[in-house]
């Protein structure tokens, strides 16, 4: 397939594709994906590289807590309360 009939098949121009293919622009996700489709590959191929480890989420307030500049309230003794 040519630079023309890809464009052609994309709805786009040839030189927008050159562009793309030189450097000077980054496409639109939106035209990666009409690419991708276009070229029947998987537009996260694309990106390349190993997916990234799975993100570890905590509740606010479930992990450890840390004190600055005080003691917590549980190491309190009977002279804090005076």
């Amino acid at each position: 397939m040519t630079l023309a009939e890809l464009a052609g098949r994309a709805g786009c121009s040839d030189s927008y594709l050159s562009s793309v293919e030189k450097g000077p622009i980054t496409p639109t996700l939106s035209a990666l994906s009409t690419l991708a489709a276009v070229l029947g590959a998987d537009v996260g191929a694309s990106f390349g590289g190993e997916p990234e480890e799975a993100v570890h989420l905590e509740r606010a307030g479930s992990g450890p807590r840390l004190h600055i500049g005080l003691r917590a309230p549980s190491d309190r003794d009977q002279s804090d309360c005076e």
